[in-house]
């Protein structure tokens, strides 16, 4: 297992795939910063994400969310990073995230989960507004737009389904020491 990170560990994912939660425990096996771009925007911001879409819209959020990342990224010392769902679809940020592994600042971990997988854990969770109405039909149509994004910017891929979270932060971990030896 890692010691120490030498570059940012950047998770990306579709919502509810376990971003933040491995984050957190990755961040705490390797005892380094966790950062969520959400939390971040929220400090940019003052709102909640919730907010941010109910009086703005999603556009709004996604220019804050991109202010996010590029905070995120740019912090000097390597950190854990949970990147929001959706982060994705916006050009300037897949560009930041490539641009970030290109020059060897970031590992980029995309957390591969079926669309079944993520349902019931959306439906539990209940804080999402993109998901608000048809939760099925809008997450699969997500996950047919994000994929080949997600695939585009990821160094690396885990996928989640049937582990628990403290088995892919391990999983996560071994990709990331591998890379860090080649």
């Amino acid at each position: 297992m890692a010691h120490r990170l030498t570059r940012h560990l950047v998770l990306v994912g579709m919502t509810a795939s376990g971003k933040t939660s491995v984050a957190n425990e990755i961040a705490r096996r390797l005892n380094v910063a966790r950062l969520d771009t959400d939390d971040i925007v929220q400090i940019i911001d003052g709102r909640s994400v919730r907010d941010i879409f109910a009086e703005d819209g999603e556009s709004k959020f996604r220019q804050i969310e991109s202010q996010a990342l590029m905070s995120a990224l740019s912090r000097p010392e390597p950190s854990v990073i949970a990147v929001a769902a959706g982060a994705v679809t916006v050009e300037s940020n897949r560009e930041q995230l490539g641009d970030a592994a290109i020059a060897g600042r970031a590992d980029i971990v995309w957390l591969r989960c079926d669309v079944n997988a993520l349902l019931p854990r959306v439906v539990a969770e209940g804080h999402r507004p993109l998901l608000d109405n048809d939760a099925a039909d809008t997450l699969q149509a997500m996950a047919t737009t994000r994929t080949p994004l997600y695939e585009a910017v990821a160094t690396h891929a885990v996928d989640t389904q049937g582990h628990d979270v403290a088995r892919v932060a391990e999983l996560v971990i071994e990709l990331v020491n591998e890379s860090m030896k080649g």
